[in-house]
């Protein structure tokens, strides 16, 4: 029940850049980028799931939430965060550590499973909590094979 799996892989999601100007308030959002993670040769019996962890050393305590990160020397934005949703059911990705996060089922297609994503900025912060900056972030994701 296995598909081929790509160790190390990296799949890089360019949000833009944006001025604060664009986030009026609390729950603005960016225009959403589209991203599938993909697996191939799937025996026809896999169910295969994915699970995603906030690379951040301290992860935001909504956990649907990516904290922003920024190479050394960079200063990282304030008052916003990533917010990644699942294509397929419309509900935002959450984050947690590998076997306690949130399952989701990848889409099956011929010997494929699909998992389609959407990322964007969100604010998050109030008047006087935003400031401009660096705004990358990373999640890892698990596959689980049921």
């Amino acid at each position: 029940n296995r598909c081929e799996i790509q160790s190390n892989w990296i799949v890089p999601v360019t949000l833009g850049n944006f001025s604060i100007s664009n986030f009026p308030s609390v729950n603005a959002t960016s225009k959403p980028v589209s991203f599938d993670i993909a697996l191939s040769q799937c025996a026809a019996s896999a169910k295969p799931a994915i699970s995603f962890r906030d690379k951040a050393a301290k992860p935001n305590p909504d956990k649907t939430l990516l904290q922003l990160s920024a190479p050394a020397g960079q200063t990282v934005a304030r008052g916003f965060n990533i917010v990644m949703t699942n294509a397929l059911t419309g509900e935002r990705i959450a984050y947690g550590e590998p076997g306690a996060a949130a399952e989701y089922p990848m889409r099956r297609t011929g010997d494929m499973a699909v998992m389609p994503l959407r990322a964007q900025y969100i604010r998050t912060g109030g008047e006087g909590e935003l400031a401009p900056g660096y705004a990358g972030g990373g999640a890892e994701f698990s596959f689980t094979f049921p």
